[in-house]
């Protein structure tokens, strides 16, 4: 049964929206959660080199050679990691990047990347280091005993997130006097902001880390996509 309306996509394009302050993001390495629980933990071991073309191959037809190309296994420490960039940056980083350029277009957006490599891991995962996996942030916006203990830089990183979500939530805004600055998003100048333990600033790199050129569809002849 249909539940909306219209398509969020059209909805946005014609204004018929909430037009609210946004705060949006993702973590830098969303998919390796997946791989470790599917690949890892269900799916018999780790992938090789032959086994992540086949799974690439029965995951995109026609478009494999393509994923391939852009990440080779050898490109990675392994093809398990290979296999998460590729679903990190199609089903998670790009979109992510690309709801914030439709939703900048009427609303104020703030937009971030988690990026702590050594987030501590929800599930065991001895062939997949974790990074800043799917989900791995919240354990510095809502502080929980169900993961290892956060190091002192850890914490540090997570009171600085918690108050600029709590200063989002009250006034729409994550910045304050005295914290470094969080800029707005907008298409043209394409910032997001990165927090990790050592570093929270802008960055205009997000889009070639994650290959976002080859996973966002060009405009085509006569505004179709190709």
């Amino acid at each position: 049964p249909r539940v909306l309306p219209r398509p969020p996509r059209t909805a946005w394009a014609e204004g018929r929206v909430n037009a609210v302050p946004t705060l949006s993001g993702n973590t830098h390495d969303e998919y390796r959660y997946f791989t470790a629980l599917y690949v890892d933990l269900l799916g018999g071991g780790p992938l090789t080199p032959a086994s992540y073309a086949a799974l690439i191959q029965l995951q995109h037809g026609n478009r494999a050679a393509a994923v391939l190309d852009t990440y080779p296994a050898s490109a990675y420490p392994s093809p398990n990691l290979a296999y998460s960039a590729v679903g990190t940056d199609q089903r998670f980083a790009c979109p992510a990047r690309a709801d914030s350029r439709l939703y900048g277009n009427r609303v104020p957006v703030y937009a971030y990347e988690f990026h702590d490599p050594q987030a501590p891991p929800f599930i065991p995962a001895p062939h997949t280091p974790q990074g800043a996996f799917h989900a791995s942030e919240l354990a510095y916006l809502f502080p929980t005993d169900a993961v290892a203990p956060l190091t002192p830089a850890q914490r540090r990183l997570s009171a600085t997130m918690t108050a600029s979500w709590a200063r989002f939530a009250a006034t729409g805004d994550p910045n304050a006097p005295g914290t470094a600055p969080w800029p707005r998003y907008t298409a043209d100048e394409d910032r997001i902001q990165v927090l990790t333990p050592d570093r929270v600033g802008p960055t205009t790199g997000f889009a070639a880390d994650h290959h976002c050129a080859f996973w966002e569809p060009s405009p085509g002849p006569r505004g179709a996509e190709r």
